[in-house]
């Protein structure tokens, strides 16, 4: 099990957002996945191949931030293979020596253009590890699935939007190409190869909701558990668990009942801590990850983490380290948990009706019974 909490520090859900009662929005999104030596299926769906000497391809770069790989030439059999072992992710670093121990590996990076918002105006990473089968000597390499998500004003289509912020890459569909266009400038020029069905690929990734632009709900505010903990659930209800000893507790969980050792559903995800010392959060585990408040190094150090449903929506979690203001020498750093929940949706509804229809619990969503 890979624990990716520890490159993903960002300060993200610390600021409740003032939101209408319902706070229902219409988004857009585009998914442009790379693979390989590399193939790109870009946000407009179009599949090429880059074929390109210069080593450094930008995948998407807009306000000054960019995801771009450099390219590493390998020759094997008299076939020349361009294959990415790193990945920078504005300005952080991830490597396939690093992350990959077996094919199939993955982490997570997620950029928030407007932090308050963070279900309106990101761009996520779905980073993971790829072998060529017929090549073993090549290693591990990497492949990247990025989701961009726009929030829409005047009805415009996902591609308007990203003209309108100025992005740039591979990502972005390029119909008509001189020869001096950005592609050429960001040293990958493109080849089209008609690749209908692109071959035998699957994105790893999450999948998407097929529609380009949706409506998204979401909580008036993030759901929180602060100090031994004290809970503010989505709805704004709040009340105390403060356990007398160790105890585990389920903050969000959809599609099954947390085990508390994941043996569950596959298709079951939930978020749950544990807690000691008069019930402060010492453990967070989301999903598979795992985040202990021994990779605390002082107070105010922030942890992120999100992940896509298969139906699109969303789930955001921020750990922040804290001490007891009255006994750091006792308790020393736990951490207080905050996590937002964006629920797509097709027709006119709230936030509350979509996550009863789909079953969620926990700490949350109510009360616990005693």
């Amino acid at each position: 099990m890979k624990a990716a909490f520890g490159l993903i520090a960002m300060a993200v859900l610390a600021t409740k957002s003032a939101m209408a009662d319902d706070n229902c929005e219409t988004v857009c999104r585009g998914t442009c996945n790379t693979w390989q030596d590399p193939h790109v299926i870009d946000f407009s769906g179009d599949s090429f191949k880059i074929e390109s000497s210069v080593t450094d391809v930008t995948l998407y770069e807009v306000d000054n931030f960019a995801v771009w790989a450099p390219q590493t030439h390998r020759s094997v059999d008299g076939t020349d293979f361009q294959l990415f072992y790193s990945l920078s992710f504005g300005g952080e670093n991830i490597t396939a020596d690093a992350l990959c121990s077996a094919p199939g590996d993955s982490t997570t990076r997620v950029k928030l253009f407007d932090e308050n918002k963070p279900g309106s105006d990101y761009l996520e990473a779905y980073i993971w590890c790829m072998q060529a089968d017929s090549y073993p000597q090549l290693g591990l390499f990497l492949a990247v699935q990025l989701t961009k998500v726009d929030s829409q004003s005047n009805g415009e289509t996902f591609a308007q939007i990203e003209a309108g912020l100025g992005a740039i890459g591979e990502c972005i569909a390029k119909n008509d190409e001189p020869e001096d266009d950005d592609s050429r400038r960001l040293g990958a020029s493109r080849s089209l190869r008609g690749l209908k069905s692109a071959g035998t690929f699957s994105p790893a990734g999450p999948a998407w909701i097929e529609a380009d632009c949706y409506t998204v709900c979401s909580s008036e505010e993030p759901c929180q558990g602060t100090g031994d903990p004290h809970i503010e659930t989505f709805f704004g209800d709040k009340y105390n668990v403060q356990p007398s000893g160790p105890e585990n507790f389920t903050v969000y969980e959809i599609n099954g009942t947390t085990t508390y050792d994941h043996d569950h559903d596959v298709n079951a995800f939930d978020v749950w801590v544990e807690t000691k010392n008069s019930g402060r959060t010492y453990v967070v585990h989301f999903g598979d990850e795992i985040l202990d408040a021994s990779s605390c190094t002082k107070s105010g150090q922030s942890f992120a983490a999100s992940h896509t449903f298969a139906n699109g929506d969303n789930l955001y979690l921020q750990a922040e380290c804290t001490y007891a203001s009255n006994h750091k020498s006792e308790y020393g750093l736990f951490f207080n948990w905050y996590v937002h929940k964006f629920d797509v949706s097709y027709g006119e509804t709230s936030f509350k009706t979509l996550e009863e229809d789909e079953g969620s619990d926990g700490l949350c969503i109510s009360k616990p019974i005693a």
